[in-house]
C-alpha cells in the first residue's frame, strides 16, 4: 500500500516513521510547497518522491496523511480523491466536516480523522476505567493545557484543535456532553479558551487550553465517588489506588499512538472495521460549533 504524506512537519515526521513500521506499507511521496524540506524529509525516511505537486503525489499514492499546516486541513482534504487519514481539527465547523464525507463519498474513497488522544495509552486506561466502573461514578473532570507562544508562518487556534482533544475524549467516554458555557478573552477562543460541559448525570467537565502561558502544563483529573485519576496525557496517571498508577515514557507513547491510530487507518483502508468512523468527527465538529455559539 503506497502512503503519501502533505506536510513535512513534526507530526509527519513520527507518521513517516511509524509508518514503515507497518506491514505491507511503503511511503510513496511527501508533498509541501517548500520542496528543499521536502527533499530533505524524503531523504530521511527514504521515500522516493518530494513534490510541490499535490496531483503529482497523487498519482503515486492509495492512500494520504494530511498532516499539512491546520489552517490548511479542509482545503486539502477537498482536493484529494484517495483515501485519507486528516490530522484533528480536519475542517473549522460541523458543515465543513459534512462536506469533506461528501467529497470523499462522491469519489467512492475512505476518510478518517487523527482522533489521536483516543490512541494515547493513559486516556485508553481512563475510559476503560469509566466504562467499567471501576471509578464509580464520575463526579468531575477537569482539563487544562498551557503551552508557551509559537512563532510560525501559521496560526493555530486553541478552541478548534487543543480543545478539540479533550472534547473528542468526553464523547468518547460519556455518549454525550452538553455545552454549558465558553469564555475567551479575544473573543474567539483561538488563543485562550475554557469550555464548561455537563456530563449526561450531572457532573461539570471543564476544558482550558492557552497558547499564551509563559509555563507549560498539562493536567486532566477524573473525580469518581470511588477513585480519583489525574494525568498529563502522555507520561503518567496517578491515582489514590496503586492498581490503577502507570508511568510510560511521552514521546514514546506519543509515537505510539500514532503509529496505531496509522495501524487502524490502513485496516480500514483493506476493508476492515478499523478506526474511528467519520460520523464521530462530524458529532465532534457539531459540538466544537456549539461551544463557539456560547462566546
Amino acid at each position: 500500500m503506497r502512503v503519501a504524506l502533505l506536510g513535512y512537519g513534526a507530526v509527519a515526521e513520527v507518521h513517516a516513521a511509524r509508518l514503515k513500521t507497518i506491514d505491507g506499507v511503503r511511503l510513496a511521496a511527501v508533498c509541501g510547497p517548500d520542496l528543499k524540506k521536502g527533499r530533505g524529509f524524503a531523504e530521511r525516511h527514504e521515500i522516493a518522491l518530494a513534490t510541490p505537486s499535490l496531483p503529482e503525489a497523487l498519482e503515486v499514492a492509495d492512500a494520504m496523511i494530511v498532516a499539512s499546516p491546520t489552517p490548511k486541513h479542509f482545503e486539502h482534504a477537498m482536493q484529494l480523491t484517495v483515501p485519507a487519514l486528516v490530522e484533528l481539527p480536519p475542517c473549522d465547523s460541523g458543515a465543513e466536516a459534512r462536506a469533506i464525507e461528501g467529497h470523499f463519498g462522491a469519489h467512492a474513497a475512505l476518510v478518517r480523522c487523527a482522533h489521536t488522544s483516543r490512541y494515547l495509552e493513559p486516556y485508553r486506561r481512563i475510559g476503560a476505567w469509566i466504562r467499567g466502573g471501576d471509578l464509580g461514578a464520575v463526579r468531575q473532570v477537569i482539563y487544562y493545557r498551557h503551552l508557551i507562544p509559537r512563532h510560525r508562518s501559521w496560526s493555530d487556534h486553541a478552541l478548534r484543535h487543543h480543545a478539540a482533544h479533550p472534547v473528542d475524549l468526553l464523547l468518547d467516554w460519556f455518549g454525550e456532553i452538553e455545552p454549558v458555557g465558553c469564555a475567551a478573552p479575544d473573543g474567539d477562543g483561538s488563543a485562550t479558551v475554557t469550555l464548561l460541559a455537563r456530563l449526561p448525570d450531572g457532573a461539570p467537565a471543564s476544558v482550558s487550553v492557552s497558547y499564551e502561558s509563559r509555563v507549560t502544563a498539562s493536567r486532566m483529573m477524573v473525580v469518581g465517588s470511588r477513585k480519583t485519576v489525574a494525568t498529563d496525557g502522555f507520561s503518567f496517571v496517578e491515582a489514590d489506588d496503586p492498581v490503577l498508577q502507570w508511568r510510560g515514557d511521552s514521546q514514546e507513547t506519543y509515537e505510539q499512538a500514532i503509529q496505531d491510530q496509522d495501524a487502524a487507518f490502513v485496516r480500514a483502508c483493506r476493508g476492515e472495521n478499523a478506526g474511528v468512523l467519520w460520523r464521530e468527527t462530524i458529532r465532534l465538529m457539531d459540538l466544537l460549533d456549539a461551544f463557539r455559539g456560547l462566546l
